[in-house]
C-alpha cells in the first residue's frame, strides 16, 4: 500500500508539472517569466540540450549573465552568455558566446533584442514539453494521465462509501443484552407452613435482543407478576 501511494504521489506531481510547463510555455506567467526550450548544445555543460530555461527581463545585464535574445515576432531564440559590452552612438550592445563554442557570436545583440536573463534551467524537461505541444503528445502526456488520476479517485470514493455503508448495518455490541425477561420462581415461606408462596423476580439478559426494552413491556411484566401473586394468595385461602 505504501509503495502504491508513493508511486501515485510521484505520478500526480509529474502530471501537475507537465500541465504547468505546457500552460506556462503558451500563456504569460505572472512576473514576466517565460519558459523556453534549449534546442542546441552550445551552452553545454551549464545548460544541456533539451533543457527548459526560466527567463525573466532585468533592468540591466552584465558580463557573465546568460541571456536569451531574438528578433521580435520570431519564435527562434538564442541563449548565450554575455562576455562583454559595447556602447556605440549611445546604445549598448552585448557580445555573446556559447560556453561550448570556441568563438564569439558574429552579431552584436542590442538591448531591444534581449528577452531576459536565465533564472534557472531544468535539464531535459524540454523533450517532454516539446512532445506535449504536439496533439498526440498532449493526449499521451496530459489527457491520459488526467483520466487515470480521476478514475483512481472515483474507485477510492466508492471503496469509502462501501466501508461506511457496512459500518452502519453492523449491530452495536454495546446495545446487546439491554432487554430482560422476567422469570418467576416460587419459594416456600416457612412462617406460613407452605400455605402461601413468595414470588421473586429476577432479570436475566436476553442475548437475542438488540434494542432496549420499552416501558410498555416492563409494565406488562409487572402486571403479570401481580396477577401471579394474587393467584397464589387465593390458592392459599382455598387450602385453609
Amino acid at each position: 500500500m505504501k509503495i502504491s501511494k508513493l508511486l501515485n504521489g510521484i505520478f500526480t506531481v509529474f502530471l501537475v508539472l507537465m500541465v504547468l510547463f505546457v500552460v506556462g510555455s503558451m500563456l504569460p506567467i505572472p512576473g514576466n517569466y517565460r519558459l523556453l526550450i534549449v534546442q542546441s548544445g552550445s551552452m553545454e555543460p551549464a545548460i544541456h540540450t533539451g533543457s527548459v530555461v526560466v527567463v525573466r527581463p532585468e533592468a540591466d545585464y552584465k558580463a557573465g549573465d546568460v541571456i536569451t535574445f531574438g528578433d521580435a515576432g520570431k519564435d527562434k531564440t538564442t541563449t548565450h552568455r554575455v562576455v562583454d559590452l559595447e556602447v556605440a552612438a549611445g546604445k549598448t550592445y552585448f557580445i555573446t558566446k556559447g560556453d561550448a563554442n570556441k568563438t564569439e557570436d558574429t552579431d552584436r545583440v542590442s538591448e531591444g533584442k534581449v528577452i531576459g536573463r536565465v533564472q534557472a534551467s531544468i535539464p531535459y524537461a524540454g523533450y517532454l514539453l516539446a512532445a506535449a505541444k504536439e496533439p498526440a503528445g498532449f493526449v499521451l502526456l496530459v489527457i491520459v494521465p488526467c483520466v487515470i488520476v480521476i478514475f483512481e479517485e472515483i474507485l477510492n470514493i466508492r471503496k469509502e462509501l462501501k466501508v461506511s455503508g457496512k459500518s452502519k448495518h453492523t449491530p452495536n455490541p454495546s446495545q446487546e443484552g439491554n432487554t430482560s425477561e422476567v422469570a418467576f420462581s416460587k419459594t416456600p415461606n416457612p412462617s406460613q407452613e407452605g400455605n402461601t408462596s413468595e414470588v421473586t423476580f429476577s432479570k436475566t439478559p436476553n442475548p437475542h435482543a438488540s434494542w432496549p426494552a420499552s416501558p410498555e413491556a416492563d409494565s406488562e411484566a409487572s402486571k403479570a407478576g401481580s396477577q401471579e401473586v394474587n393467584r397464589n394468595e387465593n390458592e392459599g385461602e382455598d387450602e385453609e
